[in-house]
């Protein structure tokens, strides 16, 4: 910058001194000297403002540097603090997945924990539990050594007894009772009633009227004059609202089967109700049968069948002449046909009732009501059928009342003489 200031200043006094004729050298002309003095120090004013300008430079140079040198370390620092960053960051990452790390040994050492104490307290359930079945076939092992000698013992007292002409008092064991049961299809939602007597004393017809079926039905009980049943039959009643199953004994004297067994050879210890059906008179089957009963605190019905048939004999026996003479006054004469059947009826009644209190006087078994039916008003009051006119009406109705409340409250409400049977049957748990 300073040699073209120079070089212009000189150009300009080769110029002037063309002009005014002179030697700029010689100093003998005062506007040149003027002119060379200002010219020195514009040269030397130049010179300094190159110099500074060039000090300037310097320093612009030296800030610039600097400023890279600052920009450098700035990014150096960046680069520094991201380097520390992805450090920390690795740093923090490492220390999750070592607290995962961590946190997955802790929860399987939980879980072996657990495991183990879970495979323990299965050890000690499985350890009671065999202790259990241990104390539990002693228990059995020990009851089923004094059933045996029981039964041991009840075989012999019936060895004695039958060698003295008594009848043995046997009981049945757990495995019969139980047995017997599965053989019958004994259900404990159900209500077991069972029908028994002597051979053709109407326990079929019986049967058929309690489930208000005529003997034509197909789903009838077989009636005949002879013994038609051989085994026990179950028979569901025909009304699906009641819990009821009938069941239809085979008749004594028709089994070869002794009366004092009767009751046992034919399970009859396992029923809620017993129906005992009466003939023309008292046998020895009948009383075996409600010894038996009361022994297993079973409800026992006596029932006098065909009672309707027995009345209408007696008023044939009592018709006399004058009746089959009537004079033609048909109202006096249905008015005295009722008076001699009521009458006849109540002499029937009584005659029945006071021979079964003496029957039962003489066994030795307290006095209980008898029941006396018809089969034809049975079936009319069980189908809720109209009565026919003149029909005979007996206690069929409070028999029935009478016998499915009681079956009832014995299958559902166990009294304590009941569970006193059971616990000597070994079937205490049931009640």
């Amino acid at each position: 910058m300073g040699g073209v200031w120079s070089a212009a200043l000189e150009g300009l006094g080769s110029l002037f001194a063309g002009w005014f004729g002179g030697n700029p050298a010689m100093g003998d002309n005062p506007t040149m000297n003027d002119i060379d003095e200002h010219l020195r120090r514009e040269r030397e004013a130049a010179e300094r403002l190159a110099s500074e300008n060039a000090r300037r430079a310097e320093e612009a140079e030296r800030d610039r540097q600097a400023a890279e040198e600052r920009a450098r370390q700035s990014q150096e620092d960046a680069r520094r603090r991201e380097e520390e960053a992805r450090n920390a960051r690795e740093s923090a990452e490492k220390a999750e997945r070592d607290r995962q790390a961590a946190d997955d040994h802790a929860r399987r050492f939980q879980e072996e924990a657990h495991h183990q104490a879970e495979e323990a307290r299965k050890a000690r359930e499985r350890a009671e539990t065999a202790d259990q079945e241990k104390r539990q076939a002693e228990e059995d092992t020990r009851r089923f050594q004094e059933e045996a000698e029981r039964q041991k013992e009840q075989a012999q007292k019936a060895r004695d007894d039958l060698r003295r002409g008594a009848h043995p008092d046997i009981w049945p064991t757990l495995e019969q009772f139980e047995s017997t049961k599965r053989r019958y299809g004994y259900t404990s939602s159900m209500v077991h009633i069972a029908v028994a007597g002597i051979s053709g004393c109407g326990k079929s017809s019986l049967v058929n009227s309690f489930r208000g079926l005529s003997s034509k039905s197909p789903e009838a009980a077989q009636t005949g004059i002879v013994e038609t049943t051989t085994e026990v039959s179950s028979y569901a009643d025909h009304d699906p609202s009641k819990p009821i199953i009938w069941f239809d004994v085979p008749g004594a004297g028709t089994l070869n089967i002794s009366d004092w067994d009767y009751f046992n050879a034919q399970g009859l210890f396992i029923f809620d109700a017993i129906v005992v059906v009466l003939a023309d008179r008292f046998c020895a089957t009948d009383i075996a049968i409600l010894k038996a009963c009361k022994k297993y605190c079973i409800p026992a019905y006596i029932v006098r069948s065909k009672s309707d048939r027995y009345i209408e004999d007696m008023m044939k026996d009592e018709a006399s002449d004058e009746e089959d003479e009537a004079d033609g006054d048909e109202d006096e004469y249905h008015e005295d046909h009722a008076g001699r059947l009521e009458r006849v009826r109540q002499d029937y009644a009584e005659k029945t009732r006071r021979n079964v209190k003496r029957n039962l006087k003489q066994a030795g078994l307290p006095d209980q009501e008898v029941f006396l039916v018809s089969k034809t008003a049975l079936l009319s009051i069980v189908g809720k059928r109209k009565q026919k006119p003149g029909a005979i009406v007996l206690d069929e109705e409070k028999l029935l009342k009478v016998m499915v409340g009681d079956g009832i409250k014995r299958r559902f409400k166990p009294t304590p003489a009941l569970s006193s049977v059971l616990n000597r049957l070994g079937l205490g748990r049931m009640v």
